[in-house]
């Protein structure tokens, strides 16, 4: 993964900038976010790499509110699962 840029997905009750934020920050500092909750997506934008790749690695595929979570760099098709 290139990048410090997270789309995430299939947000649920994360929908929300404030959400989001604390739930990345847990991984190191989030530069910024924008949640798109009609539509069920974001973007998180961490500070470093390595932040990123840690946030990516902890959070893909786990289960929140219900649903499975998607956080994967732009143009990866592991959400597809591939990688």
């Amino acid at each position: 993964m290139h990048g410090t840029t997270l789309f995430v997905g299939n947000l649920g009750d994360l929908a929300s900038e404030d959400r989001l934020r604390t739930l990345f920050s847990e991984f190191g500092r989030v530069k910024h976010v924008d949640a798109f909750g009609e539509r069920d997506f974001g973007v998180v934008e961490m500070a470093s790499e390595i932040e990123a790749r840690r946030a990516r690695k902890a959070l893909h595929g786990t289960l929140r509110s219900g649903r499975v979570f998607v956080c994967v760099a732009p143009g990866s098709r592991e959400a597809f699962g591939e990688e």
